[in-house]
């Protein structure tokens, strides 16, 4: 007797052992069912968790900031002549962006950097002309600088190069229907006697918003003779306000040595 009644207490501990794995209001076959469909959800949930992490991680990589493109160069022209009043200094390149090359113009939009072989900066604002000299510790050039600047200091030169139009020297619209922008310093032999590069043609460029407003000097890859000069400036009647076109850039000055 006792031998069954130590079996039926085995059997007894048995059920309750099992009954702990069951929840309550189930049996034990519906019990065993949940329990093995409970481990194929957790599995299923900590799978998914596993994939959110990875795709987390992942995205956290992809987004971390790169850093800020830099200027490869940073070329500038001491124009000094003290007998004219005249002493600054002017980039020897037009502007550009901090990504560009000779094949692309950059999409980077905060600084200008003064380097060759880089498509210029066009179709730039004034605001923006401004601001992208500013961050680089210069200015837009004074209208005066900028003139100073074309006519060699001095020489009064009509042109960067020379008194006389020569329809080869620069990037301007010659009578062949030119309609692109040319990488800055592509025409060596469009530069002043002071080494300047560009003065005339490629990009019209932005000055200061003297008394007179501001103007984009020097003429772009589409204008002719005329407005290739150093004298002539284009003025918009909406000042600041004027929506530039894919021939109009810029370059910087500092009044003192960089």
């Amino acid at each position: 007797m006792q031998q069954v009644s130590d079996g039926g207490a085995r059997i007894e501990r048995s059920h309750q052992a099992r009954a702990l794995l069951v929840r309550p209001g189930t049996d034990s076959a519906k019990g065993d069912g949940s329990s093995l469909m409970g481990k194929q959800q957790s599995r299923q949930t900590s799978f998914a968790l596993c994939v959110l992490l990875v795709a987390a991680l992942v995205s956290a990589c992809g987004d971390e900031e790169q850093p800020a493109p830099r200027c490869a160069g940073d070329e500038m022209v001491h124009m000094n002549a003290p007998a004219l009043g005249i002493d600054f200094y002017i980039d020897k390149y037009e502007a550009s962006r901090a990504d560009a090359s000779a094949d692309s113009a950059g999409s980077y939009e905060k600084l200008a950097c003064s380097v060759p072989a880089a498509l210029p900066w066009a179709q730039v604002t004034h605001e923006m002309a401004k601001q992208a000299c500013e961050a680089v510790g210069k200015r837009l050039c004074t209208e005066e600088e900028w003139r100073a600047a074309c006519g060699s200091l001095g020489a009064n030169y009509a042109y960067p190069y020379a008194a006389n139009y020569d329809a080869s020297r620069c990037n301007g619209d010659d009578g062949s229907g030119n309609t692109s922008l040319a990488p800055t310093a592509s025409f060596d032999t469009c530069l002043s006697l002071q080494k300047v590069f560009d003065l005339s043609g490629n990009v019209r460029e932005w000055t200061s918003d003297g008394d007179a407003g501001p103007a984009l000097m020097g003429g772009g890859f589409g204008s002719g003779k005329f407005d290739l000069s150093c004298e002539v400036p284009f003025r918009p009647t909406e000042g600041v306000n004027y929506e530039p076109g894919t021939g109009d850039g810029f370059r910087c000055c500092r009044s003192s040595a960089p």
